[in-house]
Parts: structure tokens; C-alpha cells; sequence
């Protein structure tokens, strides 16, 4: 199974020693590639797998000149793109929302925002790029390769073979996440933060437990697990086989 972290490459014009530091700190689950001219871009998507673009921009950057920059970005990494600006004006955003970015973030801005806002769309990506066997008649339904096991999103229901089982909320959010994720070894801080929240980022023994539980409930052997994978000292993830 992949056990490659989620890339964010940070682009920006004057990143100087304490903007890495905030954003090393700000974005403690991810890998970070710190970038400044167009040359070290292409070098980075050429010989990285970036997950999600983040601009930072200054505040003197038109909005209307960066429609094609995030164009090109979108070309050569085809991955979405944040931008984080200290301008704090509706029109400017709307301006570079029109330009093409996922999101538009005012800087300076929360760790837990920003993080939150960095897994909305990499849950998109992940939708794209998953393995897991989205159903096209029922495109809110995660499954199984052998369709043994099947989550219901919208209902929030789960199935083993044809018995329904109950999960509690964070029981079902975790069976999601890692669902759809499928292949991947999840971290254990970047479960803790997408199921839990930023504040239970270090608790992996919250996590042992729910894990163990889980496993009761959707594994037919429990104690030699088909689906739930743990890869000891890193995190859990889901199998579809």
C-alpha cells in the first residue's frame, strides 16, 4: 500500500525565513515544497506528486494578471489551487476565484482553517485519483472490490454482506475517509485531524481503539483484518481486495 504523505507545493515571491516557519507549522501533515520562480515550479511538479498548489501572493499582485500563471499551474500539476493574500477585499477575491483558484484565503489566517480548508480539497483529489469503485448509478457509495462491504454516504449507513451494521458517528467518519482513500496508508496525526479535529492531532491511542472497533463490526476476522490495514508506527488503510 502507498505510503506517501499528501504534497502541497507553496508558491510565493518574497516566502522569507518566517513565512516557512508559519507554514511548516501550519501544515504539520503535509509535505511542503517551497518554491519562488517559475523555473523551480516546473522542477518541482517534474520530479514530485504535488497534491494541491497553494499561491501566496503579495499585496501589490493583480488578481487580473494571474488568470493565466494558475492556468499554467493547473497544466502542469493538474491538482487544485489555494491562494492565501493579505488583501482583504471581496471584489480582489471574486477576482482570482474567476481566475481559476479553488479557494481564496485572507492571510494571516488559523492553523485549524487553513488545514481544514487544505483537506476540502484534497478530499476532491481524492475522489478523482481513489481506487475505490464509486457506483455510477449511486455515486454516493463507497465499496469493496468483492462489494462484500458497502458504505452508504448520503444514508450513512454501512453493510456487511447483507447485514446492516451500526457504527457510531466517528466509526462511520473513519471507515470514510479511509474508504475513500483506498490503497493509502493514512498518518495517524492526519486521521486524528480529519475525523477529530487539529486539537487530537497526537492522541494515536483514540485512534488504536476506534480502529479495534471498527474491525468488531465490518471484519469477518477481526484478528486477521481484509480490509482495515495497519502499517506499524504510520497509520491505517483501507484494502480493497
Amino acid at each position: 500500500m502507498n505510503t506517501r504523505e499528501e504534497t502541497i507545493l507553496v508558491i510565493g515571491s518574497a516566502l522569507d525565513a518566517s513565512i516557512r516557519r508559519w507554514l511548516h507549522r501550519a501544515l504539520t501533515p503535509y509535505q511542503l515544497v517551497l518554491v519562488e520562480g517559475h523555473e523551480q515550479v516546473l522542477e518541482a511538479v517534474s520530479r514530485r506528486d504535488i497534491d494541491l498548489i497553494m499561491l501566496r501572493l503579495d499585496e501589490d499582485e493583480q488578481a487580473a494578471h494571474l488568470a493565466h500563471d494558475i492556468a499554467l499551474l493547473r497544466q502542469c500539476a493538474q491538482v487544485p489551487v489555494i491562494v492565501l493574500s493579505q488583501v482583504e477585499d471581496a471584489h480582489y477575491a471574486a477576482c482570482i476565484l474567476d481566475a481559476g483558484a479553488d479557494d481564496y484565503v485572507r492571510f494571516p489566517v488559523g492553523f485549524a482553517e487553513l488545514d481544514a480548508r487544505c483537506r476540502a480539497l484534497l478530499r476532491r483529489v481524492a475522489l478523482q485519483r481513489s481506487r475505490v469503485l464509486l457506483d455510477d448509478s449511486y455515486p454516493s457509495l463507497l465499496h469493496s472490490q468483492d462489494d462484500f462491504l458497502r458504505l452508504y454516504v448520503d444514508q450513512r449507513q454501512v453493510y456487511v454482506g447483507s447485514q446492516k451494521v451500526r457504527l457510531t458517528k466517528k466509526e462511520f467518519d473513519l471507515l470514510q475517509h479511509m474508504m475513500l482513500y483506498a490503497g493509502k496508508i493514512l498518518p495517524h496525526c492526519w486521521l486524528l485531524r480529519a475525523v477529530w479535529g487539529p486539537e487530537y492531532s497526537g492522541q494515536a491511542n483514540l485512534l488504536r481503539v476506534y480502529i479495534l472497533q471498527l474491525r468488531r463490526k465490518v471484519e469477518q476476522e477481526p484478528r486477521l483484518p481484509r480490509y482495515i490495514h495497519t502499517k506499524a508506527g504510520i497509520g491505517y488503510g483501507f484494502q480493497l481486495a
